[in-house]
């Protein structure tokens, strides 16, 4: 829930951002796929080259330092 005191103008550029990002069509949305998610699609690697084959492995995943 938030307060009606924490709308400031700093909350409703940030909420505006927000819903510019959401909002926007020309730009294809990041894909971040895990294996726990891929291995329900019906979609093959051939047509989705992001497509995680197996687990353990994510394409959107950062590896550490």
């Amino acid at each position: 829930m938030i307060d009606p005191e924490d709308m400031d103008q700093k909350f409703v550029q940030a909420l505006d951002g927000l819903v510019t990002r959401l909002a926007n069509t020309r730009e294809p949305a990041v894909k971040v796929p895990f294996w726990s998610e891929c291995q329900f699609c019906d979609t093959s690697a051939a047509h989705c080259p992001e497509r995680v084959e197996y687990p353990g492995r994510s394409v959107g995943a950062m590896e550490p330092l």
